[in-house]
């Protein structure tokens, strides 16, 4: 059997036939059942959050916002960058939503803590990505990839404290699978 991943960044080889791993683009597991002449059947299955670990990701991260004493949007994406749930707590500034998802959608295009994503923000690459996004990709400090046996089901942000906080709040959410 041959496997082969196809993909942009974040995209891993996978031991299980028929998984990718990754954020938003095409990840697709080819296999050839006989010979490099035989038919390559095309499999696709993401890997799932549910909105039931989305919310508990939130509700921890949210805590430790609040024991940090600090006013934060969070936002959970599954591994597209699509969002799962969001929360602006009281007193958060009104662009804190939208900072956030960037973040955690940042965060699960490129399967890495989007604070790793800084320094190539200038880019005419990266320049590129966030145009295409329109806005809804934010390479800041401030989310963390989230994984399940090494593969990528979503992304935690958030913003509205410094970004240590941000990423802090994010891990504690993570720490809540």
């Amino acid at each position: 059997m041959i496997q082969y991943s196809i993909g942009g960044p974040g995209c891993r080889p996978v031991a299980e036939p028929g998984r990718y791993t990754g954020g938003p683009g095409l990840y697709i597991i080819l296999e050839s059942q006989r010979d490099a002449a035989s038919l390559i059947f095309w499999r696709f299955k993401m890997a799932d959050l549910s909105l039931e670990e989305a919310e508990r990701i939130l509700q921890a991260a949210k805590a430790k916002a609040l024991e940090m004493d600090v006013k934060l949007s969070i936002s959970v994406v599954d591994a597209r960058g699509d969002l799962k749930c969001m929360v602006r707590m009281d007193g958060a500034p009104w662009r804190t939503p939208y900072i956030s998802r960037g973040k955690a959608r940042a965060s699960a295009c490129f399967g890495i803590p989007s604070g790793d994503l800084t320094e190539r923000a200038m880019t005419p690459v990266m320049r590129a990505v966030m145009e295409v996004e329109r806005g809804e990709f934010v390479p800041g400090q401030g989310a963390l990839p989230i994984l399940r046996g090494g593969e990528l089901i979503g992304a935690v942000g958030g913003s509205g404290g410094a970004a240590q906080e941000d990423e802090d709040a994010a891990r504690a959410g993570i720490a809540a699978l």
